[in-house]
């Protein structure tokens, strides 16, 4: 039985790398780490996930006060002992996936969890660029310290055994306008997002220099597909044209992205867990680079719309990278082969939206998401919470 540690595992990425495992390997079992923040859901899990398998910490000490709308009505564990239970009972049982809700900055669970495997997967991170422009101090809590926990108990608990697999961004490079970004290629974040996720890139790094922690390092282009929270630009707009309304695109709508399709990405990353140097880097690029302005007029073509009535022009969001992309020699020099092209997989994730429509347009009229939609389109500075 191979046993892993998800943190993140129930948000877009992690759960659709969960899903592939379960196929990949028969005899895999999975220990989902997440607070369930709004973008966190368990649905992502289901039929894989049962109810009795969903334990809320009561112990230790959160940075985060969790969202009690999203975890009530599951199993509170009132301590280590008890967290250690039912862990145990779980690895005995036939079911292949347990989720522990809790954040990634409460040390004591994370000491637990980590006692049962030393094979970790770190997806956990805020990482929606709009929302680190208004709550930047989020990004840092979760995506910096968030991190540092993680690498202390991992530290702790198995020093030098097994992998810690860190799933980084593109991002963190900031801006290319020309040619494409190598792994030792100096890093120009320009948003909290971006400049939270390079501090735990590096974090990363200085506790496999300083510690010979056995951290290997991933970094997605943009990723999409099935299950992303839609505040992201491809599924916001396919929900949008779906409930009738404008696609917002901001300034002239010509930024360049590298998209790779959810089923690569994970599959990518999986390869570079089995085949991947201790210590490296690896840029994980897309296989299709596109305006902004083009995505939404494929969307706009799928649903059988006018683009002309359904993309809307808006004020651009300050620092808006213009460019990203990757050089993915080393990806590829370990065997890594796209199987998606773009337009199979955005059709794919278009009918997925479709099929869920209700599901994802509830998640939108939630009153905090929102809230935070509102403040954001109408240009509000606010510091009140979301």
């Amino acid at each position: 039985m191979n046993l892993y540690i998800v943190t993140g595992g129930a948000g877009f990425i992690g759960s659709n790398f969960i899903r592939y495992l379960l196929q990949k390997e028969k005899d895999s079992k999975f220990i989902v780490y997440d607070s369930l923040t709004y973008s966190g859901l368990p649905f992502n899990l289901f039929p894989f996930l049962k109810r009795e398998n969903i334990f809320v910490v009561s112990f230790g000490k959160d940075f985060f006060k969790l969202e009690k709308s999203k975890v009530k009505g599951y199993k509170k564990v009132y301590s280590k002992k008890d967290l250690q239970k039912e862990i145990d009972k779980f690895i005995l049982k036939g079911d292949r996936v347990l989720l522990v809700v809790a954040s990634i900055t409460n040390l004591e669970p994370l000491k637990v969890i980590m006692s049962f495997t030393d094979n970790l997967f770190h997806f956990a991170a805020e990482t929606h660029v709009d929302r680190s422009i208004i709550y930047p101090h989020r990004f840092v809590f979760t995506d910096v310290i968030g991190t540092y926990f993680l690498l202390y108990a991992f530290k702790e608990i198995n020093g030098q055994r097994g992998k810690f697999l860190h799933i980084s961004t593109d991002e963190i490079y900031g801006e290319i306008l020309k040619g494409k970004a190598k792994e030792n290629s100096p890093f120009y974040p320009s948003s909290p997002y971006s400049a939270s996720k390079a501090g735990a890139d590096r974090l990363v790094y200085s506790f496999y220099k300083t510690y010979s922690l056995p951290v290997i390092i991933v970094r997605p282009s943009n990723v999409f597909g099935e299950r992303q929270f839609p505040e992201k630009f491809i599924p916001l707009s396919i929900m949008k044209i779906l409930m009738k309304e404008k696609i917002p695109l901001y300034g002239d709508g010509k930024q360049k992205r590298s998209w790779i399709y959810q089923e690569d990405a994970v599959r990518g990353i999986y390869l570079i867990f089995k085949k991947g140097k201790i210590g490296e880097e690896y840029n994980l690029p897309g296989n299709t680079e596109l305006e902004n302005v083009r995505v939404a007029e494929i969307i706009c073509d799928l649903a059988g719309v006018e683009k002309e009535k359904f993309i809307e022009f808006v004020k651009d969001r300050p620092a808006h990278d213009r460019r990203y992309s990757l050089d993915g020699s080393k990806l590829f020099s370990l065997g890594f082969k796209y199987n998606w092209n773009f337009s199979d997989a955005i059709k794919r994730t278009f009918e997925f939206y479709k099929e869920n429509f209700k599901f994802y347009k509830k998640l939108l009229k939630e009153k905090k998401v929102k809230k935070f939609m509102d403040i954001w389109y109408s240009n509000l500075k606010k510091k009140d919470e979301v």
